[in-house]
């Protein structure tokens, strides 16, 4: 019984180690999500402020080119640079909501795992614990005129007649009636609820 405790204990743990392992790895994808969705954004930002630059610059210079008033270059850069804020708050927003849904995708199947993995303790647990029932057993005799008669005798009787006599496997055995007559001295058979014989006692 110690042993079969021990098998029990085993594969719980071993269910509970797996269900572990399983959300820690659903924890991990969702952090590197995150990494990555925060790494792009700010790429994506910096990118749009590498661009504003460039126009800003480029504005610049075509102004003093033409010699432009400075308040029509001035507005002409600002709106440059509103152009070039608007998307990269449009697109850091896109990112943001990407990572968000990436991280509640990887919530949601840790939880899952967790859930499968529970489930699966449960059911080894169930298992284990039915292997570890003792299975009881029995033997009956019967004790008449000075004679005992083994039931166990009999079955085995009863089993070579159908192997050896009747070329049946004794697989094909599910299940053997046996009626004892004593004062016949003989035990009637029944295999299968088919299949009957005698014995002599």
């Amino acid at each position: 019984m110690k042993s079969e405790s021990k098998t029990v204990k085993a594969s719980v743990e071993k269910a509970e180690e797996k269900a572990k392992k399983a959300v820690k790895a659903a924890e991990v994808k969702a952090e590197k999500a995150k990494v990555e969705a925060r790494e792009k954004a700010e790429k994506v930002k910096k990118e749009a402020e590498e661009k504003a630059a460039m126009a800003e610059s480029e504005v610049k210079k075509e102004a003093a080119a033409v010699k432009a008033d400075r308040k029509e270059v001035k507005e002409a850069a600002q709106n440059a640079r509103k152009t070039v804020e608007k998307t990269v708050r449009k697109t850091a927003a896109a990112v943001k909501k990407t990572a968000e849904k990436t991280a509640e995708t990887a919530k949601k199947t840790a939880e899952t795992a967790k859930k499968t993995a529970e489930k699966t303790a449960a059911a080894a647990k169930k298992t284990a614990e039915k292997k570890a029932v003792s299975k009881i057993t029995s033997k009956v005799y019967l004790q008449y005129l000075g004679r005992e008669i083994n039931k166990d005798d009999l079955v085995a009787q009863v089993e070579k007649i159908w192997t050896d006599e009747m070329g049946r496997k004794a697989s094909e055995i599910r299940n053997i009636t046996l009626y004892l007559k004593p004062e016949e001295n003989a035990a009637y058979y029944v295999v299968n609820d088919e299949v009957s014989g005698k014995l002599d006692l």
